[in-house]
């Protein structure tokens, strides 16, 4: 039975290449499984990020009123000064 040309030639082709595509399958799993926890770990530092862009974007509003309400004084108490 194993004079037979399918057997000599094509059967050990077959279970290479078998093989290698189950590796190769394997690997690309691997790899979107890496690529997956590295786009989770960016979206979270982005969120940590927009948390403190928050933050001073308030921070900042409340600068602004406060600067205004300064300027609304000054102009009370210094006629002509608008």
């Amino acid at each position: 039975m194993l004079n037979q040309p399918f057997l000599q030639v094509a059967l050990p082709i077959v279970a290479a290449i078998w093989i290698a595509s189950c590796t190769q399958n394997k690997r690309i799993d691997e790899l979107g499984k890496r690529l997956d926890d590295g786009l989770a770990a960016i979206n979270q530092r982005l969120d940590g990020l927009n948390r403190r862009l928050e933050t001073i974007g308030a921070d900042l509003k409340e600068f602004y009123r406060t600067l205004t309400d300064l300027y609304k004084r000054i102009s009370k108490l210094e006629p002509g000064a608008d």
